[in-house]
């Protein structure tokens, strides 16, 4: 993967390494407006990261008058960038472009909808979300006994907002399937817990570019049990359930012929006779019980690092149908 450096985060330890040489030229006044400058740059052009305390850490350090200090500045804001490294998106590696539209399968539950295209199309936000990536974070770090204060989280997953998706949004679907009379073969996916249904689009990306449809929905998860308990699977058992409602709902939506075709504002030609079901952790977990539960996955099931501990018996009841578990 090719590595992905943030200009505002380089500037910032260009800035403390200039302070450290050259202190009488670049005295503390102009390197604390110069660098607060930068700070306020970065947050609205690039956000903040988990390491965004470090930054503001840095730049205190190179206002005090001791060499030593000033040098110690160079090390805090040059640790996030090489410790805690960004990478670009991934390629994918199939025959088309790739697709990308948003959806409400019904009132409640939105989905996005990645696709097989010959054309260039503008790129979409990867957290469109209606579900708040800082939330689920949150309710995380507090089920498993960490105190990361919300004000915290906030303001170091603001560099979500500006992650693009590298897709081509609304672009005509490809039509060589219509026209050799193929048939497009569908994936639904589920996402893990905590999780929303863009944050596995490398995946799904490398899907739709070898032509499959490939559609994730939102599952809205209780990710903080009422107990406070990682270990409240009776919990977990009714999330379950609430997430196989999501999923023939997506289901029902796909086999419908009107369903596609309010997609793509074109009848669309499913192959009834491959649609599977993926998912990753408690999505893997919601995907197999999808697949055990309805007969309309006709294709396979693909379960990444699937989350079973603690669910209703009949999750393990055998799968009558391609089952793969990658763990």
């Amino acid at each position: 993967m090719r590595r992905k450096l943030l200009t505002f985060e380089v500037l910032l330890a260009i800035e403390t390494i200039a302070r450290a040489i050259v202190p009488s030229v670049l005295t503390w006044q102009i390197s604390a407006l110069f660098y607060g400058i930068l700070l306020i740059l970065k947050g609205f052009f690039e956000g903040f990261r988990l390491n965004w305390i470090l930054f503001i850490f840095g730049g205190l350090l190179s206002l005090l008058p001791w060499t030593i200090f000033r040098w110690l500045a160079v090390l805090a804001t040059l640790f996030p960038i090489i410790h805690f490294p960004l990478y670009h998106h991934l390629k994918p590696k199939g025959p088309y472009r790739v697709g990308y539209r948003v959806i409400w399968i019904n009132k409640i539950l939105q989905a996005s909808v990645f696709y097989p295209t010959n054309q260039k199309g503008p790129d979409s936000p990867q957290f469109a979300s209606q579900i708040k990536p800082w939330q689920n974070f949150y309710d995380s770090v507090r089920m498993v006994g960490s105190n990361m204060p919300l004000w915290y989280i906030k303001i170091a997953l603001t560099y979500l907002d500006h992650l693009k998706l590298g897709v081509n949004t609304n672009t005509p679907i490809v039509t060589e399937f219509s026209h050799n009379r193929r048939a497009f073969p569908v994936i639904i996916f589920s996402h893990g817990l905590a999780t929303c249904r863009n944050d596995y689009s490398f995946y799904l990306k490398e899907l739709a570019s070898r032509g499959y449809i490939v559609i994730s929905a939102d599952h809205s998860d209780i990710v903080y049990p009422p107990s406070g308990l990682i270990s409240d699977f009776a919990h977990r058992n009714i999330d379950l359930k609430k997430r196989l409602v999501d999923l023939q709902t997506v289901l029902n939506f796909v086999v419908d012929p009107n369903g596609l075709k309010r997609v793509f504002d074109e009848n669309i030609e499913i192959d009834t006779t491959r649609i599977s079901a993926v998912g990753h952790s408690f999505g893997g977990g919601s995907a197999a019980y999808l697949t055990l539960m309805d007969s309309r996955i006709t294709g396979a099931c693909l379960c990444f690092d699937p989350y079973y501990m603690g669910l209703e018996e009949e999750v393990y009841k055998e799968i009558n149908r391609a089952l793969l578990i990658v763990t």
